[in-house]
């Protein structure tokens, strides 16, 4: 991954863009280039002879790969307008215009010893001596169409990832930074990154959403604050997205998608928890016509990361790579998630529930997270008591206490079941009219003691008046 290219399957994948080193010598000259070992994925092309030239040519001109122009409009209009709103747009576009300079990498096709495929080294059957055994030409030849697959194979990967990648995070100056055209090599690490880890897993292909993934955590490890560290960040993220995707591989196996690792099976997950939980939620989503899928393959393919920014995103991966159990904790919180704008679905239509969804309002992510915490601990505790206690759902909830940062429970608002919420009314009800008394007996006491007070001032009173009145018929007498 640190070297200038890397081959597998006969394809070689040549960084095309210009590193600081070469910025001096670069002066944007074909000649330069081809003498660096850089071609044009075009160029490459033409070389394979006469009968690819037809196929290499439609092929370039189908993925948007042969001109300025086509690079261009390559690039979504509402990327284009997003940049255009952050006054990014004229930097973007003339990093992706750039000519030679502009294309993120090319493939190169090279022999098994690791030499560049050249029109002068094709094959030339009329140049064949006549006593060459004509097995070993039908070999050669097969060669020749197999690695020209091969080609056009990868051509194929590599303009689908190209596609992807120049969506990612196209808010961040990060990725449109124009010194050194850092903005563009960094896209470039990006799909080298995909590009290899796909062909090194054939298993499992190239899926849109893997690009977010990719984009987030190398956004990350880039701006770490070691800079050592940071220069490594391709590797590095090739490395933790290697480890990733063992634990969420089967999420973009098709074969696997009704498996309960798969997306479907992930989904029927998180829809059963929802409906456990708030069914009321759940029921006007389904008469509302809103299929999970809608928002829920892209929830759980980019782990959240498209949903948020990427302060709360890293904060929610923090949380999530630091659980023993990364499934459960995902579902936990895409559930909390709809929980969380409960209000707004059911006072919504289709339109409405549909654009909260796939377009989430911002949210407290602390609150987000201990709420989705507090959810699976309290149903561990209330499933608990239920096996191991004996004793029925609604006991369990009548029992247990629920967490006070709960949004919705079994049905229930901050997961107060009907009985303890009744006990919790009788309790204060009691309460209150303990108070009452407390207060009437107080007010007694009160006015028993004032009451006693009084006569006692008043007896006080009377026996002065007497003796004043002694005193005066005495010295009169």
């Amino acid at each position: 991954l640190r070297g200038r290219g890397i081959q597998t399957d006969g394809i070689h994948l040549q960084d095309t863009m210009s590193h600081p080193q070469d910025n001096d010598d670069n002066d944007g000259n074909p000649k330069d280039d081809e003498e660096r070992g850089v071609q044009s994925l075009s160029d490459i092309a033409l070389e394979s002879g006469n009968a690819g030239v037809e196929a290499a040519q439609k092929l370039l001109e189908a993925q948007n790969l042969t001109t300025t122009m086509s690079r261009e409009y390559s690039i979504p209009q509402e990327i284009r307008d997003q940049w255009k709103k952050s006054g990014n747009e004229h930097a973007a576009m003339a990093s992706i215009s750039g000519g030679q300079s502009g294309q993120l990498n090319s493939l190169l096709v090279v022999d098994d010893a690791g030499r560049q495929h050249s029109q002068t080294d094709t094959y030339d059957s009329t140049q064949t001596n006549t006593n060459t055994n004509t097995k070993v030409e039908t070999t050669h030849n097969s060669l020749e169409d197999s690695n020209w697959s091969q080609f056009f194979e990868n051509a194929r990967l590599l303009d689908e990832i190209r596609k992807d990648v120049m969506r990612t995070h196209p808010d961040l100056s990060f990725f449109l930074e124009e010194t050194r055209n850092l903005g563009q090599r960094r896209y470039a690490a990006l799909e080298r990154i995909l590009f290899i880890w796909a062909k090194l897993n054939k298993g499992v292909r190239y899926v849109q959403g893997m690009n977010e993934i990719v984009g987030t955590i190398y956004f990350v490890l880039a701006n770490d604050c070691n800079e050592e560290w940071a220069c490594e960040a391709e590797v590095d993220t090739y490395f933790l997205f290697n480890s990733l995707m063992v634990e969420m591989r089967d999420v973009f196996v098709p074969d696997l998608d009704d498996a309960d690792t798969g997306i479907q099976g992930r989904i029927a997950n998180m829809m059963d928890l929802l409906a456990l939980h708030d069914p009321e939620v759940k029921c006007h989503l389904d008469d509302c016509g809103i299929d999970a899928t809608y928002y829920g393959i892209r929830w759980l393919t980019t782990l959240l990361s498209r949903e948020f920014l990427v302060p709360d995103t890293t904060r929610i991966w923090d949380s999530m790579f630091a659980s023993t159990h990364k499934d459960n904790f995902l579902r936990y919180v895409c559930v909390t998630m709809v929980m969380v704008i409960r209000e707004q679905l059911l006072k919504g239509d289709f339109s409405v529930c549909l654009r909260l969804l796939q377009s989430y309002p911002p949210t407290d992510m602390d609150r987000l997270l201990q709420s989705s915490r507090a959810l699976w601990i309290y149903e561990s505790q209330v499933t608990l008591a239920c096996h191991k206690g004996g004793i029925s759902l609604q006991q369990a909830l009548a029992a247990i206490a629920p967490p006070p940062t709960l949004f919705m429970a079994y049905g229930c608002e901050g997961g107060v079941s009907p009985i303890r919420k009744e006990r919790i009314e009788v309790a204060m009800r009691r309460e209150a009219q303990q108070g009452i008394a407390a207060t009437k007996e107080a007010g007694k006491n009160f006015l028993g003691n004032a009451k006693g007070l009084l006569n006692e001032w008043r007896t006080s009173n009377m026996e002065r008046k007497q003796a004043k009145s002694d005193y005066r018929r005495s010295k009169t007498s």
